[in-house]
């Protein structure tokens, strides 16, 4: 009444939801499973919902049955991704996939009809739990929309073994998720070591080399020719010099010649 926090006191609040073909909601302040409101303390609900139909509808929030302050409120519900319809596929959901390498997965956002999604609007949440159980959310920034209907998700794996990959939106899995995914030990950047002349004081016109050796994240050697490396080498000038690389037939050892 003096607009001060009524602090935790549990006020009689109510949410009503009316709109057309929505039976159940117009009563559904005392369905937790539809709507749920949550005290925060300090005079402060939360309140989650959940509309099963885009339309308009009307929502009122009530207090001891009188409306609160500019309710009701009207909102345009459009149709969203529907889970058990939106599939995802891609190398990075896919066994034997390396570790510490860069990989991707597409989500196809799909409706309630099947049909793709291309208003590149809808969320997804990427969890990805190790095989020691550890969780790791992906950042939003990693999930990016093709404004086709599907949505772009660059990820890694930071260790080996089965790992299983939640793809979720509007806190449901979609299809087939989780994913299981065995991962085989990758070339790690941070393990593997260059070294030879061609890397300390090679002579200007004068064919030069260095060595460059692959390791796994478990600093295991690698097989043999099965990695490929992101090589650049330019001169004073900013202008690439042209290079080979030789892989050792039975190490995984790679030898990189160049004439600077």
């Amino acid at each position: 009444k003096n607009n001060e926090d009524r602090g935790d006191a549990l006020d009689d609040f109510k949410v009503l939801i009316d709109g057309p073909e929505n039976e159940e909601l117009n009563k559904s302040s005392d369905k937790p499973k539809k709507i749920n409101i949550i005290p925060k303390g300090n005079g402060e609900y939360e309140v989650n919902y959940s509309i099963p139909d885009p339309n308009k509808y009307k929502i009122s929030v009530m207090c001891n049955d009188q409306h609160v302050g500019k309710s009701p409120f009207y909102v345009n519900v459009i149709s969203g991704a529907f889970a058990d319809n939106t599939t995802a596929t891609g190398p990075g959901l896919t066994n034997g996939i390396k570790s510490c390498e860069p990989t991707e997965a597409t989500i196809f956002s799909r409706d309630k009809e099947n049909k793709l999604r291309t208003n590149d609007r809808d969320e997804f949440e990427v969890i990805i739990e190790s095989p020691n159980k550890f969780k790791t959310t992906l950042p939003k920034t990693a999930i990016s929309s093709n404004n086709d209907g599907t949505y772009s998700v660059n990820f890694h794996y930071d260790s080996v073994g089965k790992h299983k990959v939640s793809i979720k939106t509007s806190g449901k899995d979609i299809k087939n998720s989780p994913f299981m995914v065995d991962v085989v030990p990758g070339c790690d950047a941070d393990k593997c070591e260059a070294y030879g002349e061609g890397l300390m004081t090679p002579t200007e016109g004068e064919e030069t080399s260095f060595i460059i050796e692959a390791k796994d994240s478990q600093g295991n050697d690698r097989a043999p020719k099965a990695d490929l490396f992101d090589i650049e080498i330019v001169d004073q000038d900013f202008t690439s010099v042209p290079y080979q690389v030789i892989p050792d037939e039975n190490k995984p050892k790679y030898k990189v010649v160049y004439t600077p």
